[in-house]
Order: structure tokens, then C-alpha cells, then sequence
């Protein structure tokens, strides 16, 4: 059945009745190829051969002329132009068709998308029996973001995701910048505060670039936790997180470890730790930080609210750890500092930290190689403040 009544979306607007009509029939073939993962078209009528959206050929097989769309995506369009046109209860039906169908996962990206020029708010609702915000895997979890996006509806997404905290977890699949923007609108039109937790996914400066620049720069006013471990963030990224996180009054835990930060990336980090006031944990770890690094992140840290710091597995020298412990010996907030790992360090570097520890009476727990357990025990009051895991 077709629509009687095609929605006048801009796209459409001023075409002839007889050209929509030749749309919706268009539209009608992709919704049924798509739900039988079909992309070539039999038997096409004549009139839905001259709009320019299908290409021809011969089936090498049969001998016979089939047609496909010009792209996937242009058929995957036109399943959601068909659903849309419907009217609402045998739009409804559609959308359960689709949460069945995972080959229907793009077309549910323009169905959401295609609700923002609806009045009714009904078909909305109905998609969230396909939407859900809690999703065991990662991919389905990513899905339904754009869903979300799509829709371009905050009080839908804040109706659907709640007030309740939330955890963004993705580890080991490759997600592309847009995922990160449709991540940060989900995030800033949600009424939730947010842990994002993203683990091994390519997550270069560009994704930093659009999370920051998501909705003018807010979406880290919603976020408590942001870990961005093994991924591949550079210097830049850093310069580009810098202004965020200054006047940041939400984040608590900074964890970026294994990337490549350098002094570059150190110095950005210190000029928002020097303005921040609500981090408590910060991750360093493996994070290429040489002496010049440690050095620009100590002007941060000399004024920051730290709690836990780790350096672990970096290469800053003896000269660092000097620094550093410079800093530690009267810092009024941080508890726990850890070095492990950092190889460079000698015999008067873990000295100096060790001192630090002694003078510092809120500075609880040093991490430390145990190829230094030996100066631990010189000092007795060491000894329960000093790990070597």
C-alpha cells in the first residue's frame, strides 16, 4: 500500500504531485528489498525508471535487466521515506519490523531523523522499542547514539535516557569522530551525568576536536570520568582539551593513559590543572612524559586538588623525580603518587620521593620499583607508606 499523502520534507519540497508519486513507489521497493536484505530490484515499473536514483544492468546469470540503487544508503533512505509516509499506527508496525532486522540499522538512523519534521510525537515513542540507551555490546551501544542524534529531539532524549548516572564503556572497536559527536549530544541534552570510558578504539585528536566542539563546547559540564586509555592522542589533542577542563566544575578522574602526550601535551594539561578545581585522579601512565614534561606539569600541580597521580612507565630521569618530589613535599591534597616503572629514575630520584613521602603527612602511598626496597628500609616509617605493585 502506498501513502496517499507524502510528507513535505524540504528535500521535496516543489515537485510535481506525479513525481512524488513516482517517489513513493520508489520508496515502497526499497522498504521491502531492505527488509529482505535484497538490493537488486525485479520488475521495476516504468515510471519509477526515470528519476535518476536506480542504475540498470544484466543479470550475468539470468540474461534478464535488473536495477539497484545508485548507492546502499539511498535505498536505506527511501525504506524510512516509505516508513514515514505512512500513517502513524502502520508506522508503528514498521518500527517493529525493524528492531528484528539488523540489516534495517541505517534506515532506523533516517527514520529518527526524519521524525524532527513531524508533528505528532507519537512515532517517537514508538521508536523506543528500537532505541534502548543500555546496550551490552559495543556496536548497538554506538547505534543507538546516532538513533538518538537523529532524532534531534533533547526532551525525547532526556525522557528516554533519564537522570540516572550513566556509562559510556567501549573497548576494541573503531569509532569514527561523528560517533564522538553524537556521543556529546546525547550527553548534553541528557538531564544524566556521564562516565565515559573508551579503551583501544583509534580514538585520535580529530575525535577530541568533535567531542569538544559538540554542542558549543558543553559536553564536559555532564561529564564525571574520561578515559581514553590506548588510544592514539597526540600533543594537539591535549591543547585541544585544555580550555574544557579549565573551568570544568564535573570532572573528577582524567585517565589517559598510553598516549602520546609529551611536554607539549604536559604543559596544556598543567595550564587546566592550574585552573581546575574539581580532579582528583589524574592517569599519566606511559604517556612518553620526559623531564621537560615533568617539569611543565609541576607548575600545574603545585596548584591543583589532586588526589592520586600516575606517572608509571615514563621515561623523565633522575632530574624529574627531583622536581616532582620538590612539588609532593608540600602539596595539601594528593594521597597517592605512583612511579612504578620509571626506570630512569636512579637511586637519588627515589630518594627525593621517599623524602617527600616523610615530610608530606597527607601524602599516603608512594608506588615504587622494588629495586628500591632497600631505601625503604632505612626508614622505618616507611615501610607501610611505600608499594611496590
Amino acid at each position: 500500500m502506498l501513502p496517499t499523502s507524502p510528507p513535505k520534507w524540504t528535500c521535496f519540497q516543489g515537485l510535481a504531485p506525479s513525481t512524488l508519486s513516482k517517489l513513493a513507489g520508489i520508496a515502497k521497493l526499497a522498504y521491502d528489498s531492505t527488509l529482505k536484505s535484497e538490493t537488486i530490484l525485479h520488475d521495476l515499473p516504468e515510471r519509477a525508471q526515470t528519476l535518476g536514483l536506480l542504475q540498470k544492468r544484466t543479470d550475468p546469470m539470468t540474461g534478464c535487466l535488473v536495477y539497484s540503487f545508485l548507492h546502499s544508503t539511498l535505498q536505506e533512505f527511501f525504506a524510512a521515506y516509505h516508513v514515514m509516509s505512512l500513517p502513524i499506527p502502520q508506522q508503528k508496525d514498521c518500527i517493529n519490523k525493524f528492531a528484528s532486522n539488523s540489516n534495517m540499522a541505517l534506515a532506523i538512523r533516517f527514520t529518527s531523523g526524519l521524525t524532527k519534521y513531524m508533528p505528532s510525537s507519537e512515532i517517537v515513542d514508538s521508536l523506543s522499542s528500537v532505541i534502548t540507551p543500555k546496550q551490552k555490546d559495543n556496536a548497538s551501544l554506538v547505534e543507538n547514539l546516532h538513533w538518538l542524534f537523529e532524532t534531534q529531539r533533547p526532551a525525547y532524549i532526556r525522557s528516554l535516557i533519564g537522570s540516572k548516572e550513566q556509562i559510556f564503556h567501549c573497548e576494541g572497536i573503531s569509532l569514527t569522530p561523528f560517533d564522538l559527536c553524537a556521543l556529546g549530544y546525547c550527553i548534553t541534552h541528557s538531564s544524566a551525568l556521564w562516565s565515559i570510558q573508551i579503551q583501544q578504539c583509534n580514538i585520535t585528536d580529530e575525535h577530541i576536536r568533535m567531542l569538544v566542539l559538540a554542542e558549543k563546547g558543553k559536553v564536559f559540564h555532564h561529564v564525571t570520568s574520561f578515559r581514553v586509555a590506548s588510544s592514539n592522542l597526540t600533543p594537539s589533542g591535549m591543547v585541544l582539551l585544555e580550555p574544557v577542563l579549565k573551568n570544568n566544575t564535573c570532572l573528577t578522574t582524567l585517565d589517559l593513559e598510553c598516549n602520546s602526550i609529551e611536554s607539549e601535551g604536559a604543559a596544556a594539561i598543567a595550564k587546566a590543572l592550574a585552573h581546575n578545581t574539581s580532579l582528583i585522579e589524574l592517569a599519566l601512565s606511559q604517556c612518553d612524559l620526559d623531564d621537560e614534561a615533568i617539569h611543565c606539569l609541576n607548575i600545574g600541580l603545585s596548584c591543583c586538588k589532586l588526589q592520586k597521580l600516575d606517572l608509571s612507565r615514563n621515561p623523565f630521569t633522575r632530574q624529574g623525580a627531583l622536581e616532582l618530589s620538590s612539588v609532593l613535599k608540600t602539596h595539601p591534597t594528593l594521597k597517592e603518587v605512583n612511579v612504578l616503572l620509571c626506570d630512569e629514575i636512579e637511586e637519588d630520584g627515589a630518594a627525593a620521593l621517599m623524602d617527600a613521602v616523610m615530610s608530606n603527612t597527607t601524602l599516603r602511598m608512594l608506588r615504587l620499583d622494588e629495586k628500591y626496597r632497600h631505601l625503604v628500609l632505612q626508614q622505618q616509617s616507611l615501610i607501610n607508606r611505600v608499594k611496590w605493585t
